[in-house]
Formats: C-alpha cells, structure tokens, sequence
C-alpha cells in the first residue's frame, strides 16, 4: 500500500465532514506547466463546492466524482483561467458532444480543490479565444 501524504487541514476537513478527498495529480505536465504554482498533490472538493456546482449543474459532481482524479491526470486541454490567477481549467472529453469542465484552484499550502464542474456541448475551440491553453493532448 502507497503512503499518501494528506495536509492537516485536509485530514481535519475530512474528519469534520467538510471537504471529501478526491486523489492526488499524479501527471507531471502540470508542474511543468505550472512549475511553483503547484505546491502539493491533494484534490479535494469542499462542501462549500459541492453545494455551489449541485445548484447550478445539477447532478453532474456525483455523476463523475469517482472519475475527478482520472480526469485531472489524464486531461485533454489545461487551459489557464483568464479571470481568476490561482485556478486552471481542465477539459476532459467523455462523451460525443459531452466535455466535462474542472476549475482546480491551486490554493498555495491548501490542498487543491475542485471549484466548478459542469458538463459542455460547447466546442473546445471557443473556449481555447477566451483562455490560453498551457496543455493539449492532441
């Protein structure tokens, strides 16, 4: 069995019911892409979160929960978020017209957290005008 390193807080979150740990990044484009940026591996998803994409997507975070940490280490487009510093966006194809969206926000010394999710028909190509993509598998 792998030691996993948790963040105190995390551990205390998750022990106070309030975020749910998701996995670790695991794929090494993203400190190449974000080199410093990235200052640990933890995913999680805070209640707060939780609650903010249930009321605007729907059902799409425990439809998908299970797959968050394979999304994340296995993206299709890593897109920097124009409006916010301390997040990217990461774009995994999982459908024919069905694109699931992260919002991982790169807290410092806070473990990652999921910020948004929501599933897109929308073409990759219109989003690529309003971010710049740090990543693109193909």
């Amino acid at each position: 069995m792998k030691n996993i390193s948790i963040h105190p807080q995390v551990l205390y979150d998750l022990l106070k019911g309030q975020c749910e740990y998701l996995g670790v990044i695991k794929n090494p484009i993203y400190k190449r892409i974000l080199g410093d940026k990235l200052k640990n591996d933890t995913i999680v998803a805070t209640a707060e979160q939780i609650a903010h994409i249930m009321d605007g997507h729907g059902t799409i975070y425990f439809d998908y929960r299970h797959r968050i940490s394979e999304f994340i280490n296995d993206p299709d487009f890593v897109l920097e978020d124009k409006e916010y510093s301390d997040t990217i966006k990461i774009i995994k194809r999982i459908k024919n017209n069905v694109q699931i969206v992260l919002k991982l926000s790169l807290c410092g010394h806070k473990p990652n957290q999921i910020w948004t999710m929501w599933d897109t028909s929308q073409d990759v190509d219109l989003m690529k005008v309003a971010n710049y993509v740090l990543y693109c598998k193909n």
